[in-house]
């Protein structure tokens, strides 16, 4: 129904604002310390705290932000623990990514002490 309804266009459009949006929260990340790990055209960014790797401290981090009710992210396992951010809801927005890095930065900095 929704390819009915949006048409191959539609879907496109909304593909490409979703893989735009990706980029942007990868600057946005990298402005704040986060480093990306993964190297994909995909909205899908997996990133680590390179200033921190104690055990459990992204799953921490990860809670919290969801914990927040303002952001979603999960922990993931690639070569070593990640933070994973997906955009795949057709709404998400400019501002969707910054409160996403800012829940981040309240969690790193509530870890921290």
């Amino acid at each position: 129904l929704p390819l009915a309804v949006a048409g191959w266009d539609g879907y496109a459009d909304v593909i490409r604002k979703q893989t735009e949006l990706g980029q942007r929260l990868r600057r946005l990340l990298e402005a704040d310390a986060w480093k990306c790990v993964n190297d994909t055209p995909l909205p899908v960014i997996c990133f680590v705290d390179p200033a921190r790797d104690a055990p459990g401290y992204l799953e921490k981090i990860a809670e919290a932000v969801v914990a927040s009710g303002r952001a979603w992210i999960s922990p993931a396992q690639l070569d070593r623990p990640v933070l994973r951010a997906c955009i795949t809801n057709f709404r998400s927005s400019e501002e969707d990514l910054r409160t996403l890095v800012e829940c981040l930065k309240d969690a790193r900095s509530k870890l921290s002490c």
